[in-house]
């Protein structure tokens, strides 16, 4: 959301933003409860430093070398994925200027959140370390990445949500002549000599010069083409799914007429152990939706309820008979409701409950994800071009590009715009 960034750029473009947006600002990432003892994980870089080394355990050397990267990252400006131009059209790197950035992110490129959380002593700071970002196998510099963005600005949160958001970007679409066919699942990319001819949609055929998929990777590759395109890193992160995990959430959502306007946005609480899907946990993680008053309805206030899931939990869920998949979110939506209730005064009423199931079933979604795989430790953004091995065809979407969201999303439909401007003979640069 701050002017100037290259993603901002961006929504502007796509009508995702515009001067009359007005845009919320938060105070904090998120807050950590343990034991009565609350850090919370600010959006000012000065009084985020001065949390964490509140509640530091002799862990001054380990904060001062977090914040000291973070600072770095700040005036260096290496906030944003370097993605101007596609990766296949990228001038050859400053390899001098390459090595002074690994120099500096080494340390927290080689570890995972879990790991790095190990080298603290205080108890809420490994806490703050090891649930936040959905999981922990993500690397420690991502971490330090994203807070680097809060700490410049680049926070705030559009009135309205996704809801107004896909209004506005709908809108610009369809008044540049664009046009949208809904409830068409496509069945087919019609693929002729090698080179991408149309769709197939409910038995009929829509030819095209140009073919973006711009859904899940994974179901355009295996279902659309049938295997009929190089897949070979997808491949490798999927036969390794222990180093590669996917993740999602299962979510309960409730409406509350709690007053949460002093309350951060984010919260995880560390409450007694409870079991489900054969696993045990220790935690609650919630966001309320308070500080947008265009998201309430008659006085009422939307939580939703987080609980991360990884493939296990995916194929668990998936086993299920129809009758105990729903007496499963039944049970969740209770039991979230009674931790609630016991932490505020006030009733939660459940609207709803959905899971891994619920992504694949709406969306295609591999292994029921909303996102795709970590970052990993050592592991780089970049993990498959826009451009694909059949002529005409590009991709576009989260899976391009770790760790996914609607910013890389949208950053890889541009890639795919600026690969066909190219292909024509066309300025790709200025766009």
């Amino acid at each position: 959301t701050k002017k100037g960034t290259m993603i901002n750029k961006m929504w502007r473009e796509l009508g995702a933003l515009d001067d009359s947006t007005e845009i919320i600002k938060t105070d904090s990432f998120y807050s950590v409860t343990l034991d009565g003892e609350t850090l919370t994980v600010y959006n000012d870089f000065d009084k985020c430093k001065a949390e964490f080394l509140a509640h530091s355990q002799g862990d001054e050397e380990e904060i001062n070398r977090m914040f000291d990267l973070i600072d770095w990252l700040i005036k260096t400006e290496h906030l944003e994925p370097e993605l101007e131009v596609p990766y296949e059209l990228q001038e050859k790197p400053n390899m001098r200027a390459m090595m002074d950035f690994l120099r500096h992110i080494t340390y927290h490129f080689k570890l995972s959140l879990k790991e790095w959380s190990k080298k603290f002593n205080s108890p809420i700071i490994k806490m703050a370390l090891n649930y936040s970002l959905i999981n922990n196998y993500f690397n420690a510099f991502y971490f330090l990445q994203t807070l680097g963005n809060l700490f410049v600005g680049n926070d705030g949160l559009p009135v309205g949500g996704s809801h107004n958001m896909r209004d506005r970007i709908v809108n610009r679409y369809l008044s540049l002549g664009g046009k949208i066919f809904y409830n068409s699942d496509v069945s087919k990319i019609i693929v002729e000599d090698g080179v991408a001819k149309g769709i197939e949609v409910k038995g009929k055929e829509i030819y095209a010069d140009y073919v973006i998929s711009a859904i899940d990777t994974h179901y355009c590759l295996d279902k659309l083409l049938g295997n009929d395109l190089s897949t070979t890193e997808y491949q490798k992160f999927d036969n390794e799914p222990e180093k590669y995990p996917t993740y999602s959430f299962v979510i309960a959502s409730y409406r509350t007429k709690v007053d949460f306007t002093n309350e951060e946005v984010d919260q995880i609480k560390k409450i007694p152990e409870y079991s489900f899907m054969n696993k045990k946990y220790d935690y609650i993680s919630y966001r309320h939706y308070g500080y947008d008053k265009e998201l309430m309805t008659d006085g009422y206030t939307t939580i939703q309820v987080m609980l991360t899931t990884f493939k296990e939990d995916y194929d668990y869920l998936k086993s299920l008979p129809r009758a105990q998949y729903m007496a499963f979110k039944e049970e969740i939506g209770k039991f979230y409701k009674t931790q609630l209730e016991g932490m505020y005064e006030g009733e939660f009423e459940l609207i709803d409950v959905w899971s891994p199931l619920t992504n694949e079933r709406y969306n295609h979604s591999y292994n029921g994800t909303f996102m795709p795989y970590p970052l990993i430790e050592r592991m780089n953004q970049q993990i498959r071009s826009a451009k694909t091995d059949i002529k005409n065809l590009y991709l576009a979407g989260q899976w391009l590009i770790s760790p996914g969201g609607v910013a890389v999303s949208s950053l890889t439909g541009r890639m795919a715009a600026q690969l066909i401007l190219h292909n024509e003979g066309m300025d790709y640069k200025n766009i």
